[in-house]
């Protein structure tokens, strides 16, 4: 009888180290609720999992995880790059990500674009800019296009 309370009572203790485990996972990982607006920034800027570069125009994604209402997820400024670290999650009505001129996506991490329109939204008339996919793993939950643009080329790098 001993033994078998001893062993209902390790069972306990590594389940509940279990559950605390993954609760802390999930709570290390905030969720945005809100667009992250980088178009007329000035200045460096950061959040939970993404930090802006205004010099270097550098948007690193780290885990983030932006899940909103907005008609935009994320909205890029022209001649921004974007790094890619760990999986990245963005969500929202229209677009997850709306870019206004040259932006150029890469890393090794991955990015989930859900939205109820379009994933990449190219928002310029300037048929000059473009898109550019160098590296890092996409996936595109969309109702409409994964990519759209009126005006501009997109490449994708192999």
């Amino acid at each position: 009888m001993r033994n078998r309370i001893y062993k209902f009572i390790i069972c306990i203790v590594i389940l509940s180290a279990l559950v605390s485990a993954e609760m802390a996972a999930h709570a290390s990982s905030s969720v945005l609720d809100s667009s992250v607006n980088l178009i007329n920034v000035i200045k460096n800027e950061s959040g939970e999992g993404y930090a802006w570069d205004n010099k270097y125009r550098t948007l690193t994604l780290t885990n983030v995880n932006i899940d909103t209402d907005d008609l935009y997820g994320l909205r890029l400024p022209d001649d921004a790059t974007v790094i890619l670290i760990g999986d990245n999650y963005i969500k929202a009505s229209h677009a997850a990500v709306q870019c206004v001129g040259n932006t150029t996506f890469k890393g090794e991490g991955s990015l989930t674009l859900s939205s109820g329109n379009i994933g990449i939204f190219i928002n310029t008339a300037n048929s000059r800019k473009n898109v550019k996919i160098v590296s890092g793993n996409f996936n595109f939950i969309t109702d409409n296009s994964a990519i759209y643009s009126e005006h501009i080329p997109l490449s994708i790098a192999d």
